[in-house]
């Protein structure tokens, strides 16, 4: 097996460094969609499916959000797009429209995705939710954190407003759907930041991992994106607030194939 993102730089801490996909997204997703607050990168999207996948395989995004997933239809593979928002979802629908995808190379369905999986699938890629602790700590923070709750409540609205016990219990349902989706041998990627909540650091990567191990699928890799910090991150950091520059990669594996 290749390695993953052999073509991309690593910063001395050993963090792939992607460029920015703005110009891509632009030409492939509608205009609305760019918008989208908590957008996958596309250049995550190329590699995680050239790595892990080949021509045919079905690829899921169970949080399809703002649509990076349909660049798999453009490369090869059959898609499967879960969005329960119903502005998200009509953004699909456009995309789907503007890349020439036809029905069959991308299912772009609207619902819950606790209640429409299992789906197969060869690989599953998604971003988390983060849970009601977000909201929690935003409505009196500052800086990130009333940011990452205007993120949140775009995301998977049901799940982000949970409290934490049971946003950690609707988890746990939810990668254990994914591993019955997922064909033996098959992957479950989450790319997930962790965040800074009352001016400490929690790491969601680590919950995700947890979570994911508990329901059965075996860790395969784990990579580390380098963020380049916008203006008010870069500020902050400048004001002595702690500050999150990196993105996890976490893939694991379904055991069998």
């Amino acid at each position: 097996m290749s390695s993953f993102a052999p073509g991309y730089p690593r910063d001395e801490q050993g963090r792939i460094v992607f460029p920015k996909d703005y110009r891509w997204r632009k030409e492939l997703i509608v205009k609305e969609a760019t918008h989208h607050p908590a957008k996958n990168s596309l250049y995550i999207y190329q590699e995680l499916v050239n790595y892990l996948t080949q021509p045919g395989d079905t690829v899921m995004d169970i949080m399809a959000g703002s649509g990076s997933v349909l660049l798999a239809a453009k490369m090869g593979r059959r898609v499967v797009a879960i969005e329960l928002a119903l502005d998200f979802y009509g953004w699909l629908l456009q995309s789907r429209d503007k890349m020439g995808l036809t029905d069959e190379q991308a299912i772009i369905l609207q619902g819950d995705c606790r209640k429409l999986l299992p789906l197969q699938a060869s690989c599953i890629i998604f971003s988390p939710p983060y849970g009601n602790v977000i909201k929690e700590a935003s409505a009196r923070g500052s800086g990130e954190e009333r940011g990452v709750w205007q993120i949140a409540s775009y995301m998977e609205s049901d799940l982000a407003r949970l409290n934490d016990f049971l946003y950690k219990e609707n988890m746990a349902k939810v990668y254990k759907l994914c591993k019955v989706s997922l064909l033996p041998g098959g992957y479950c990627c989450a790319i997930i930041r962790d965040r800074i909540v009352k001016g400490q650091k929690v790491e969601f990567s680590y919950r995700a991992a947890q979570a994911m191990s508990a329901a059965g699928l075996e860790p395969h890799e784990w990579h580390k994106r380098k963020i380049n910090p916008s203006s008010r991150a870069a500020y902050n950091r400048q004001q002595g607030y702690l500050q999150v520059d990196e993105e996890h990669i976490l893939i694991f594996r379904k055991p069998g194939g």
